[in-house]
């Protein structure tokens, strides 16, 4: 004689041919029973790794302020005289304190763009972190696609691998593997 009952065993052979629920990126964690013991843990969301991911071909605009360098390049949309190819696809539009060549190649600017283009979260930091109290050391903006981008890096005296960085696309402020 089992010690399962038939109806248990059916339920459970169910089930187990019952196809998998599809889900989207969003996670829920939910009960599916009242008896959970003492500790309960609510989860209002899971914050993803990545910042910002965007393609380098729909990038129009790129901005870096550092105590060194502070200019601003946009991509040159209009074709030199009648060719289908502009001859410099980057302008520099603002050289503030001169650091940079009037002529870039397009090769360092692609360069310096696929080293941004990819943003991924080491730590999040608790929601009741603090900002710091001092500027940023450097900045950056990215206009990709319509969208603006921006990453602020904050000093913190170490020369760790780690750098607290805050976003305008997130509220919470997070630690980014330096680049």
């Amino acid at each position: 004689r089992s010690t399962k009952q038939k109806a248990h065993i059916q339920r459970y052979e169910n089930l187990k041919n019952q196809e998998a629920p599809k889900f989207d990126s969003k996670i829920e964690i939910s009960s599916v029973s009242t008896r959970m013991g003492r500790t309960t843990v609510e989860l209002d969301s899971l914050r993803d790794r990545i910042l910002y991911n965007f393609d380098l071909n729909t990038v129009t605009e790129f901005e870096l302020k550092t105590p060194k360098e502070n200019f601003k390049i946009v991509k040159n949309l209009v074709p030199a005289s009648g060719d289908e190819i502009p001859q410099n696809l980057w302008l520099l539009v603002e050289n503030k304190n001169g650091s940079l060549d009037k002529k870039l190649s397009d090769e360092k600017i692609n360069e310096w763009l696929s080293k941004v283009a990819k943003i991924e979260v080491a730590t999040w930091l608790s929601e009741d972190t603090k900002f710091p109290r001092i500027a940023p050391a450097s900045y950056l903006s990215v206009k990709a696609a319509g969208k603006s981008y921006s990453l602020s890096l904050f000093p913190d005296g170490t020369e760790e691998s780690e750098v607290l960085a805050s976003s305008e696309n997130t509220p919470y402020l997070f630690e980014i593997q330096t680049f």
